[in-house]
């Protein structure tokens, strides 16, 4: 029995050993196949790493330069590069602040003069629309950028004729919800949508979505600000006086969108400029010359748009009940502000 059980044991072993073996053998044969015939990840891994060289270290080991080579030049470029524009005060990317400027410019937020005749909105209609969504955008410290998105989207739907005052509520809702989860990456607060359903709000999204193209990523009037404050102020920080400016440009702003003729056949560059140049002389500081040139617009355009919008601006404050916007709290400094430097600004602008 004891020589019997050596025997089963041994062979035991001996098979499981081959079969080790046999694993082993497989397994090289495999490894041998995959460098033979490269799979996906090799063949990706050539896409990014090109040019790859075979070096031998001194000790006679070979391995692989990893290192990627980028194209000289753009595999696409859409467009040709704008001239003079008002690049940020940022040495390290150059290249990079010219093609996102340039960018910005060609691919910004804007609508035809007569958006409103497919829709049975009147103007003074869809400024209590702007209204109501500036409202809500402030109830809960939503950032600027979701406002004038939703906005935007807004005017989208009524340019296409899918906004009436039926469906105005929710749509606003709905556009508000969006913009917020594209600049924010977060939805709206539960305590707005508890009073919508949400199988409706969901429908208008995928309305404006569809209108849209699926494409969110249209640069409104704030992004333009922002890329010409760069020019504006130069000096590396801000102070007390283009603090108030730029807090009074935000709310500015607003008021901009809420005109159907301010906002209607004009680019969004251009009413960031008059913006701005109103801004400006709210603090008792001049346009000049080289602003205009680098907002891409001539001067006499922004100077009628800049009349324009201190005239409608004067307008709503001096009638308090339709100056909503102008009591909202999130706004009330820059509000205020504009309120007590009015006068100002129509000396620097020259308005008789």
């Amino acid at each position: 029995m004891n020589d019997i059980s050596r025997g089963v044991s041994k062979l035991t072993v001996r098979s499981g050993s081959k079969t080790n073996i046999e694993r082993r053998r497989l397994g090289s044969e495999k490894e041998v196949d995959c460098d033979r015939k490269p799979g996906i990840l090799s063949s990706i891994k050539r896409l990014f790493v090109s040019d790859a060289k075979i070096d031998e270290p001194g000790n006679g080991e070979r391995h692989r330069d990893t290192r990627v080579t980028l194209p000289e030049k753009p595999l696409y470029h859409a467009f040709k590069p704008v001239p003079n524009l008002p690049l940020p005060q940022i040495d390290d990317c150059p290249e990079f602040n010219v093609d996102v400027c340039d960018y910005m410019y060609h691919f910004q937020a804007h609508h035809s003069a007569d958006f409103l005749e497919n829709c049975t909105i009147t103007a003074a209609q869809r400024q209590r629309v702007i209204t109501f969504i500036a409202e809500r955008h402030a109830d809960y410290a939503q950032p600027i950028e979701a406002f004038h998105l939703s906005v935007f989207l807004v005017d989208a739907m009524m340019a296409k004729g899918h906004f009436n005052t039926e469906n105005a509520e929710l749509m606003c809702i709905a556009a508000l919800s969006l913009a917020s989860k594209h600049e924010r990456q977060v939805g709206l607060h539960r305590d707005i949508l508890r009073d919508y359903s949400l199988s409706k709000r969901i429908r208008y999204e995928a309305m404006i979505f569809r209108t849209m193209e699926f494409c969110l990523g249209h640069h409104t009037v704030i992004h333009l600000m922002r890329i010409l404050s760069a020019a504006l102020y130069t000096k590396g920080y801000k102070d007390a006086s283009e603090i108030n400016a730029w807090n009074s440009a935000k709310v500015l702003s607003q008021v901009a969108v809420m005109d159907v003729s301010l906002v209607g056949g004009t680019k969004a560059s251009l009413l960031a400029a008059a913006v701005l140049r109103l801004s400006l002389a709210l603090i008792s500081r001049k346009w000049v010359d080289v602003y205009s040139l680098q907002s891409q617009h001539l001067e006499e355009e922004i100077r009628n748009k800049t009349l324009h919008l201190y005239r409608f601006t004067k307008k709503l404050f001096d009638d308090g009940k339709n100056a909503v916007i102008c009591k909202i709290p999130g706004n009330k400094s820059g509000s205020d502000f504009i309120r007590g430097n009015l006068n100002h600004a129509a000396i620097v602008l020259e308005i008789a």
